[in-house]
């Protein structure tokens, strides 16, 4: 983080957040997160179009404009990833779903149709 500090002398809060800290860390990461999610869909985007499916939220009611804007804001964390994955040291697992917290495993994540191969148990 010292290293973070000197670069963004005057916005150290920056530091706090990934897309501005993640080169001066030292070790290797895996980035585990969403492409976009239930939470970032209504809090971020300011969308409410999601409704409940059979496995979670669906974008099934969503317009082709929400759809749109759900997809600008899916490549703008794409391409923070492409700049992440550039250092050797860090790795990535990424989805896009529409499910908030996609990583949780209990009755109402782990179904058939979200594994991989489907039904393989």
């Amino acid at each position: 983080i010292d290293i973070c500090n000197r670069f963004y002398v005057g916005e150290e809060y920056k530091c706090l957040f990934l897309q501005y800290s993640f080169t001066s860390i030292q070790g290797t990461m895996l980035l585990v997160n969403s492409q976009y999610d239930s939470w970032a869909i209504k809090n971020v985007l300011d969308i409410n179009c999601l409704t409940d499916g059979k496995s979670g939220k669906t974008l099934s009611a969503c317009s082709s404009s929400e759809i749109s804007n759900i997809e600008v804001y899916r490549r703008l964390y794409l391409n923070f990833l492409s700049n992440f994955v550039q250092f050797s040291k860090n790795g990535v697992w990424t989805i896009s779903c529409s499910t908030h917290v996609y990583a949780v495993f209990n009755d109402f994540y782990n179904v058939d149709v979200e594994k991989v191969p489907e039904t393989s148990g």
